[in-house]
């Protein structure tokens, strides 16, 4: 005799799935999976919001694969310090709208200057400056990363 689905079946699922993004999640590139995550949970990114994976590699949702590439780079692994943006963002009183990635490169650039410079005191590195890959519309991120990375030579 078959069971019916109940609701703890349904919560069983979700939670197989990865949780509230786990559908969204899974559409997008085992490489970029885990920083897609972290962002959408940090920064409550509505799921509407978010590109759907499309039978080719283009538009608004290849624009998110490489913001997501992009600010895992930047991040240089460290996903909490995605977090660490977002407060810096609550508690600065700054308001542009963050509805993807890119948005939030700029800013991540200067937490991650502004935590680096801190560490420089006690001599460690919360990021070791690396070539990151930037979208070619993104020339202020660009030429704050170059910035940040020869600063960092200079220390």
């Amino acid at each position: 005799m078959d069971k019916k689905p109940d609701m703890l079946d349904g919560m069983l699922k979700y939670a197989a799935m990865g949780g509230k993004y786990g559908r969204i999640v899974s559409d997008y590139p085992e490489t970029v999976q885990a920083v897609l995550r972290e962002f959408l949970n940090v920064w409550m990114i509505p799921e509407f919001s978010v590109p759907k994976k499309m039978k080719k590699v283009t538009g608004e949702y290849k624009e998110w694969i490489e913001s997501l590439q992009s600010l895992e780079s930047l991040c240089g692994g460290k996903l909490s310090l995605i977090k660490d943006g977002y407060e810096h963002y609550m508690s600065s009183g700054q308001t542009f709208m963050v509805t993807c990635p890119r948005n939030i490169l700029k800013l991540m650039v200067d937490v991650i200057a502004r935590k680096n410079r801190e560490a420089a005191s006690s001599k460690t590195t919360i990021v070791e400056a690396e070539p990151v890959r930037v979208l070619a519309t993104d020339d202020v991120v660009f030429k704050s990363l170059k910035a940040l990375k020869e600063s960092l030579k200079g220390e």
